[in-house]
């Protein structure tokens, strides 16, 4: 498997072919999927299954006794434009 990248000591993001990558998508994901040792269809496996999983978040939590307020709380991170193309 290959190693992690390293971070840029001046903001802790990783460096990843020379560029820093400094936000978080899918594409960035797919993208460097091989250096860390992952096929692109695995990867891709991967994504779908974390956005079925985490597509359901509001049901776990309510089952799990967590608080509306907490729930409404965390929804921009699990609802948002990257979790709805996971999800497809």
């Amino acid at each position: 498997m290959a190693s992690p990248p390293p971070t840029h000591p001046a903001c802790g993001s990783w460096v990843i072919d020379g560029a820093i990558a400094r936000g978080a998508s899918l594409d960035i994901a797919l993208e460097v999927a091989p250096q860390f040792g992952l096929k692109a269809v695995d990867a891709k496996r991967i994504v779908a299954e974390v956005g079925a999983a985490t597509a359901r978040w509001q049901t776990a939590a309510s089952r799990f006794g967590i608080a509306a307020s907490e729930i409404e709380r965390l929804r921009s991170a699990f609802e948002h434009e990257e979790s709805r193309a996971a999800a497809r």
